[in-house]
């Protein structure tokens, strides 16, 4: 949403039960809608990265981050659910920093220290990918609304893009850190 220029986005903080729990009701009637006009703009590069990918591997300013599970980033898997991906091949982009989602459920406090450990640093423009965008998305929001990031973005194909492409650096073997 913020890459297409919306500023009210509002994301609820926890699971689904914890809207009930805070005395809010669930409703499956629909609200009346009124149409207005409302132009989405283009993808903002500072919130989606695209093309640039290949050029910030390596770059000792970039930090790419894969967030999917340990299986997609070491190749055992293409799809989070266990599938490969017809042309495709497993892996992760050549000198990525895996920080799994589960990144998201630490403290404001806990998450810098990780990422400072794995070299994620606020000074480092940082490029964060999944298999499709949604689990980058999270963490994008953790590090550039939880913590401050100022070059914060999400790889808008991630690895269902690059993946398919012919090419391009991949790397089987997990980067230690």
């Amino acid at each position: 949403m913020r890459s297409h220029g919306h500023e009210k986005v509002h994301l609820m903080g926890g699971p689904r039960d914890r809207w009930p729990q805070a005395g809010h009701a669930w409703t499956i009637e629909v609200s009346a809608l009124t149409a207005v006009p409302y132009p989405v703009a283009a993808a903002q590069s500072e919130v989606v990265a695209q093309a640039e990918v290949l050029a910030l591997v390596g770059d000792p300013d970039a930090a790419v981050v894969d967030v999917r599970s340990r299986e997609e980033f070491t190749g055992e898997r293409f799809w989070p659910s266990g599938g490969m991906q017809d042309g495709g091949q497993a892996g992760h982009i050549r000198a990525a920093v895996w920080l799994p989602i589960d990144i998201v459920e630490q403290s404001p406090e806990e998450i810098r220290d990780v990422c400072d450990t794995a070299g994620v640093r606020r000074d480092r423009h940082v490029v964060v990918y999944c298999t499709i965008g949604n689990r980058a998305s999270q963490v994008w929001f953790a590090l550039k609304h939880l913590l401050g990031y100022p070059r914060v973005s999400v790889y808008y194909g991630s690895w269902a893009e690059w993946g398919t492409t012919p090419g391009v650096p991949v790397q089987l073997e997990a980067v230690q850190w």
